[in-house]
């Protein structure tokens, strides 16, 4: 029997249509498909119909219910959906690097924007503490601006996650690497402070330290940018430190 794999596909279909929906991304419409509708056939249908029936072997209609029933034996209507539903999967694939470049620009736009109209507001920890009644209307103007830059950030990587691990869900926890990308100068700071001082893993965080916005191509590229910084960092380390070990050769011992 065809088992209707349909059910696990409409759910992460639905889930990335959800995701991109707030920042007007669509996926590709499913193939225009028909199913048919096999009617439910039992033996008993059958044996009624052979029993009335002059002629079984060449009756049309004992062959109809007989082919419904093994149709609906073999679970045929469940492996036209799944068919139908992988054809879908299949046109969001495609489109998948697609979607993702729209992502970026759209990222990129809002990081723009936020650059432009958050440099004011840069002492506070939180953009979202501002009372903007308080503030003039072009001080407010400009926080409402760059509150909708980290809302449009926020959404446009919660949809990132469901688009780069679509089909193979992973359970990614947010860091800020999902946003920044710090010069390895700047890494290092933040990461030899004590405490560390790496961001909260948000947009607002990231641009209050001053490093770059910038959305990874994918949640694994994500988990690479962290590495790689953690790997020139110990590697630069270490280079220093046998350049030092040279240098004292060279110089010799001295009481």
């Amino acid at each position: 029997m065809a088992i209707d794999h349909s059910h696990t596909i409409r759910t992460r279909v639905s889930s990335l249509k959800d995701a991109l929906k707030p920042l007007g991304l669509t996926i590709p419409d499913a193939p225009k498909t028909t199913t048919p509708v096999i009617p439910d056939v039992t033996r008993e249908d059958i044996a009624e119909a052979v029993a009335v029936s002059k002629d079984p072997a060449g009756d049309k209609n004992v062959q109809r219910l007989v082919t419904a029933h093994q149709l609906g034996e073999l679970g045929i209507a469940a492996g036209i959906r799944t068919v139908n539903a992988k054809a879908h999967d299949a046109a969001i694939r495609a489109a998948i690097p697609d979607l993702n470049e729209a992502l970026h620009r759209i990222f990129d736009d809002a990081a723009q924007k936020l650059d432009q109209y958050g440099e004011q507001f840069k002492s506070h920890e939180d953009l979202g503490d501002v009372n903007l009644s308080k503030l003039p209307t072009d001080s407010a103007a400009a926080a409402q601006a760059a509150l909708d830059a980290i809302r449009t950030m926020t959404q446009v990587r919660a949809a990132w996650v469901t688009l780069t691990t679509y089909g193979s869900p992973t359970a990614h926890k947010a860091h800020w690497t999902d946003y920044g990308a710090p010069t390895q100068a700047q890494y290092t700071r933040a990461r030899d402070a004590r405490p560390n001082q790496f961001p909260a893993p948000t947009p607002w965080a990231v641009y209050r330290k001053g490093w770059t916005l910038d959305l990874p191509q994918s949640v694994k590229a994500a988990g690479q940018r962290r590495t790689d910084y953690q790997r020139t960092a110990i590697d630069t380390e270490q280079a220093t430190a046998r350049a030092s070990r040279k240098a004292g050769l060279r110089g010799g011992w001295s009481l």
